[in-house]
């Protein structure tokens, strides 16, 4: 999920492992809205609370309301145009699966904020505490960590476990593909350091099998691995058995 950011990186959470992070501005990451309102009615507990329309989440504990559809850009773009392509899409735009650049993402905020959608003009991407670096429950008590607090205190979830569990779904020949970024290499040959047309420092290639987007991500970010080698490997079959001819001779 994007947050808060600057001019070539921004704040981003994971609601896949809990980690709190940076990513590059041209990398597509999903949007979570939220609020410094308390849309719903004020209550003694410190659960979290439906508006009345069950549009809106209230979160007590960081008094934060957010939108109730997580992924509301995948069905709602407020203007923006669907990406059209993958090697030059739209410099403001959003995928079909809902994710988008930080320049979209702030785009798209300032849209919902001119559509006063919800009959509400404050909305804004959830801030990053600038006393945490790339980290797991960093202080989850400050107002800045907003997306840790969902995680580690209303969901109850503990580092590195998915806010919803991956099943172990077929994918062709392959099992346990996980719809998320898996490091990448570009290397003179399968030995070689990841040397190769390099990214800038401190970024390495990513690909995410969440929506097929080749990329760079910080190296401190915790993505999925996977390994190949070059040739073809096949597997020695046992000789079949040899079938027995009644009345004859194996």
């Amino acid at each position: 999920m994007v947050v808060s950011g600057t001019e070539s990186g921004h704040g981003t959470f994971s609601f896949n492992n809990g980690s709190q992070g940076s990513n590059a501005n041209g990398n597509f990451l999903y949007v979570l809205p939220m609020i410094l309102e308390i849309v719903p009615l004020p209550s003694n507990g410190t659960q979290l609370q439906f508006d009345a329309k069950m549009e809106t989440i209230f979160d007590p504990l960081t008094q934060a309301s957010w939108v109730a559809d997580a992924n509301l850009a995948a069905t709602k773009t407020f203007g923006l145009p669907r990406c059209a392509g993958i090697t030059d899409p739209p410099v403001q735009c959003v995928n079909g699966d809902g994710s988008m650049t930080w320049d979209s993402a702030r785009q798209f905020i300032e849209n919902m904020n001119a559509a006063k959608y919800l009959g509400r003009t404050a909305w804004q991407l959830p801030p990053t505490d600038p006393d945490c670096d790339s980290s797991f429950n960093c202080n989850t008590i400050s107002k800045y960590n907003r997306m840790v607090a969902l995680y580690y205190l209303q969901f109850r979830l503990t580092a590195g476990t998915p806010v919803i569990p991956t099943p172990n779904t077929p994918v062709g020949p392959f099992q346990n593909v996980q719809p998320y970024l898996y490091w990448g290499c570009n290397a003179a040959t399968i030995q070689a350091p990841c040397s190769q047309m390099a990214p800038p420092p401190g970024l390495q290639w990513s690909f995410s099998f969440g929506n097929g987007f080749e990329g760079t991500d910080f190296v401190t970010n915790m993505l999925y691995v996977t390994a190949y080698f070059p040739g073809s490997f096949l597997l020695a079959l046992p000789n079949p058995p040899v079938p027995v001819v009644p009345g004859g001779h194996e």
